[in-house]
């Protein structure tokens, strides 16, 4: 019997968008799903969404979030299906993705199976993001669980897992601002095989725009949080216990630089430059930043790309 699959879509003020991802979905040569969209209380109007009210079906908080988690887990709790996939607003999906993945789960060990995708961006170019050497997902889970722990290679819109297995370790954690599905990757690569496919059968889209200094931080907040929560790990080596603690104190003092704390930022740094043992790019921002005050934004900018690599595949 076929597998059903749970289509798990949260949603805010992307009327521009949704149509195309609806459509991508509803395209789909596998026909054993059901659509879950969770609006997190948009401000704008939704009627785009009218002609779908028979196709999906539709939830709507009851304030603000303000980040995904929240609606995401919502989505699984309504879920009905045995497998849950990902997919954002303004991403699309190629019409074979559910047929093509859903038979990797025939081999009862697979909790999680991910693919190539590509990338629209700003100027509507579509290019191969190629998230990782699919050759070495032939090696055993705890390889994996230590190359996602060095940073994230499965782009969201790419993802389908076992609902169960979600259930069994625990929901998406609500507590980071974007990076809670890298971390839900890594908590299932502990635990059950990951499984892919080389082809693309995704679209993430790259939307830049110009964000507040709150949302700027995001992603060191998320790195930060990530690296705590998991740093003790069994798994993990001394030296990778070492160099994730050296990890926060860098995130931590860039933290601290962006609010002109700039002594306690270089205590931080030096923390991490003892820990890794060397002194980098970054170690130099911050042991400069007293000369640097009025250009703490752009290199908080420049530092977010590097950050932003390992929190979430593609970017």
């Amino acid at each position: 019997m076929d597998k059903k699959v749970s289509v798990v879509i949260p949603y805010y003020n992307g009327s521009q968008y949704i149509g195309q991802c609806l459509d991508s979905v509803l395209a789909q040569t596998y026909k054993n799903y059901e659509i879950i969209l969770v609006d997190d209380c948009s401000t704008e109007d939704i009627s785009i969404l009218d002609k779908y009210q028979d196709k999906i079906r539709y939830f709507r908080t009851d304030k603000n979030h303000g980040r995904p988690a929240p609606t995401k887990n919502i989505a699984i709790q309504k879920a009905t299906g045995e497998l849950t996939a990902f997919l954002d607003q303004d991403d699309w999906w190629e019409p074979t993705k559910l047929e093509k993945q859903v038979k990797l789960f025939e081999d009862n060990d697979v909790g999680l199976v991910f693919s190539n995708n590509f990338v629209f961006d700003d100027d509507k170019n579509i290019l191969l993001g190629k998230n990782y050497d699919l050759l070495e997902l032939n090696a055993d889970r705890e390889t994996i669980s230590h190359a996602l722990f060095k940073g994230n290679f499965i782009t969201a819109c790419t993802a389908i897992v076992r609902k169960d297995l979600i259930e069994k370790i625990g929901m998406l954690d609500e507590n980071y601002n974007n990076a809670d599905d890298y971390d839900l990757w890594y908590r299932i690569s502990k635990v059950a095989k990951i499984a892919a496919i080389e082809e693309p059968l995704a679209t993430w889209r790259y939307r830049s725009q110009s964000l507040s200094n709150q949302k700027l931080l995001g992603p060191f907040h998320d790195l930060k949080y990530f690296y705590e929560k998991h740093s003790q790990d069994d798994l993990l080596s001394e030296n990778e216990k070492r160099q994730a603690l050296a990890e926060v104190y860098r995130v931590e003092s860039i933290l601290l630089a962006t609010q002109k704390k700039y002594i306690e930022a270089i205590k931080k740094i030096v923390l991490s430059i003892k820990l890794r043992r060397a002194i980098n790019e970054t170690s130099l921002v911050i042991l400069l930043c007293p000369m640097l005050v009025k250009h703490i934004p752009q290199l908080v900018r420049f530092q977010l790309k590097t950050t932003s690599l390992k929190l979430t595949a593609t970017k």
